[in-house]
């Protein structure tokens, strides 16, 4: 499976199978002491999270970053 670095999907959502397609997404998450960034990957036909990072810096390339957790 190779990374995606641009939107080659065109608002296309629904996959044949899965791992045919992730999608990832970046949430800032704000408290009083501190922010966060929340990064999650997710199989686009199962809707399964496939992978995870929290970090206190935004990093590229998230979706090939060492930190990432399985789900």
């Amino acid at each position: 499976m190779r990374l995606l670095t641009q939107n080659r999907i065109h608002q296309v959502f629904v996959t044949a199978s899965s791992d045919e397609v992730w999608v990832t997404d970046i949430t800032q998450i704000c408290t009083h002491l501190d922010c966060l960034y929340l990064t999650v990957v997710i199989d686009l036909n199962s809707r399964a999270v496939v992978s995870w990072s929290m970090a206190k810096q935004r990093k590229k390339p998230i979706a090939s970053d060492d930190s990432l957790r399985s789900s």
